[in-house]
């Protein structure tokens, strides 16, 4: 994916990197991200009349939002302008991939999030007060990869 050391941040434990296609400079920037719980259905498939011994199987997976904060870069408005594709009717799809490394700096698990589309963007907080601007944006996933 072209991720060099570089564009990793410290998040105490290890390293992480995340990888938005089309938004280098957001990319580089990203300071977390926050993957809601991925659920699957429980469906019961019992059959017959007997009511003492249920079986149950998957059922529908549910992979949730996963929200991303960035630092704003130096004219950096890929995420908005993701949004804004997306609010007049594009199809800005993105895989994303979030990985994470050990602290040896060596990958240690990849979440690939697949079918991406922006949902919601936030700005962020542009008062004198705030020393950092950071913005972020919501994500709905369409599925998820673990590798």
């Amino acid at each position: 994916m072209g991720l060099n050391q570089d564009e990793f941040l410290e998040n105490g434990a290890g390293k992480f990197a995340v990888d938005i296609p089309g938004c280098a400079v957001a990319t580089a920037n990203i300071q977390s991200v926050q993957v809601e719980d991925l659920t699957i259905d429980c469906r019961e498939t019992t059959t017959g009349v007997d009511w003492d011994f249920r079986t149950y199987a998957p059922g529908d997976a549910h992979f949730g939002k996963a929200t991303f904060r960035a630092r704003v870069g130096k004219n950096s408005k890929e995420l908005l302008q993701w949004l804004h594709d997306a609010a007049v009717g594009k199809n800005v799809r993105k895989n994303i991939a979030v990985i994470i490394k050990d602290r040896t700096g060596k990958e240690a698990r990849r979440y690939n999030l697949m079918e991406c589309f922006p949902i919601k963007f936030d700005p962020g907080d542009y008062s004198p007060s705030s020393t950092t601007k950071v913005e972020t944006i919501v994500v709905k996933i369409g599925h998820a990869e673990f590798a």
